[in-house]
């Protein structure tokens, strides 16, 4: 029959503290994912602010080029409404080119103007002159 004397190895006095927490040696958790994202974040929001600056950009160019253009049609509009306009009628031709009549609202008898008129008026100017 065999002989029945295993050998045991001593006991090791460490399965006293086997609940006790050790300390880790300086790990450092994996942050490469959160950069990851971080980045693609700033990448995201970098783009949207280049998009939404060209469409702000865009809607101002073409806002200003429709007022612009509305702004030239009233400018020549008021233009065209304040230049001097005749209002004195021509005189009426015939087929042969001659003139019918003068297109004078004066008589064409007229006589020069009175002296006295002349006169006062010449007094207006001097004394109009002298204001100034």
């Amino acid at each position: 029959m065999a002989e029945f004397n295993p050998q045991v190895q001593p006991l090791d006095t460490r399965f006293k503290d086997w609940s006790s927490v050790t300390p880790a040696p300086n790990i450092v958790a994996d942050t490469s994912k959160g950069t990851m994202l971080e980045t693609i974040g700033k990448g995201i929001a970098g783009f949207t602010k280049i998009a939404d600056d060209f469409m702000q950009q865009k809607v101002k160019n073409e806002a200003t080029a429709n007022v612009d253009a509305l702004n030239d049609i009233t400018i020549r509009t008021l233009e065209a409404a304040t230049q001097p306009q005749s209002v004195v009628p021509q005189p009426a031709q015939t087929s042969t080119g001659t003139k019918i009549a003068d297109p004078s609202l004066l008589d064409s008898s007229t006589q020069d103007i009175p002296d006295a008129i002349e006169g006062g008026l010449k007094r207006a100017g001097v004394l109009a002159l002298q204001l100034v």
